[in-house]
């Protein structure tokens, strides 16, 4: 089974900087749903979606820089705005007693397509431990953009947060799982972003530590089309376990809710289960099921030969 985001890097990258509140520190998307291939439809949570930031205006820029406090981060933000990214640096570079300094700065190594240099200021950024010191009274968020694979954008801000699920995608993208691993398992911990769930769940998988997918989501409810594909990774990992009838049950719940879900993301759970069916020596219930998805889909798989076989 080929992973959902697991092997995908960090694309269109995009930053800006807006005034507003941020609550969760990243978001997805632009509004309350996403429309994502092979899963489905998926209504987001409200703290991650997309919050609301006004754009900046010159007057706007005029009254910042005349603030008290270092008028060389002020003029950085600007060129970061502006998207002069090499001007942005050379002001951050003179203020870096600040926190948002490397958070901003790992941003601009995004922009200019160079993450393992966006990974050493994003690790200062969280090894420093102090999230903000000045933007919070500014009412400044700068924030960075970027798709994380299958056409999900992903929106963050300066918050440990928000550069902690950057640092993962930045890691992912890489190909350094171990690194990846480490940042997704401290955002799990919040239980609210299925994103970050099911790719954690896919690295376990890749990596064969099936145990460790069972311990992370063996009472997963399923809600959204996220939790469906999240359930048949579980399904599959209690069946390499030898837990075959618990097994079945994931599968169960996996497919019991269909609204919204992709029709191959259905398929193939219906398809994983029927080899179940088979391995349990459950021959009746194998025979009828590869009858019933050989009549929706004759092509499917090796659903044809294995129509031959029951016959």
């Amino acid at each position: 089974m080929e992973p959902v985001f697991l092997n995908a890097g960090l694309d269109h990258v995009k930053g800006g900087i807006g005034t507003g509140k941020t609550s969760w520190g990243y978001w997805y998307g632009e509004g309350p749903f996403l429309d994502i291939p092979r899963v489905g439809r998926v209504k987001l949570n409200r703290v991650l979606r997309r919050p609301s930031l006004s754009p900046l205006d010159k007057g706007e820029w005029r009254r910042i820089l005349s603030l008290p406090g270092p008028p060389r981060f002020f003029k950085a933000l600007k060129a970061y705005h502006e998207g002069n990214h090499l001007e942005a640096l050379v002001y951050l570079q003179t203020c870096q007693e600040l926190p948002e300094v490397w958070a901003l700065m790992g941003f601009i190594m995004l922009l200019q397509d160079k993450p393992k240099g966006a990974i050493s200021f994003f690790e200062t950024y969280l090894a420093e431990g102090k999230e903000r010191e000045i933007l919070d009274g500014m009412g400044l968020v700068p924030y960075l953009t970027c798709d994380i694979g299958l056409g999900v954008e992903m929106g963050v801000t300066i918050s440990h947060r928000g550069i902690r699920a950057l640092l993962a995608r930045c890691y992912r993208g890489l190909g350094h799982l171990d690194g990846a691993r480490g940042a997704l398992e401290r955002l799990a911990f919040a239980g609210k972003d299925p994103f970050v769930i099911l790719e954690l769940v896919e690295l376990f998988f890749a990596q064969g530590e099936y145990d460790r997918v069972v311990d992370l989501v063996h009472d997963l409810v399923n809600e959204t089309p996220l939790h469906t594909l999240t359930l048949l990774y579980l399904a599959m990992s209690l069946e390499a376990l030898g837990a075959l009838r618990v097994a079945l049950m994931a599968y169960n719940a996996a497919i019991r809710r269909r609204k919204d879900r992709d029709p191959h993301l259905i398929k193939l759970i219906r398809y994983r289960r029927l080899l179940l069916y088979q391995k349990m020596g459950r021959g009746r219930r194998y025979r009828q099921e590869v009858l019933r998805l050989w009549e929706e889909d004759p092509h499917y798989q090796d659903i044809d030969a294995r129509v031959v076989e029951v016959l």
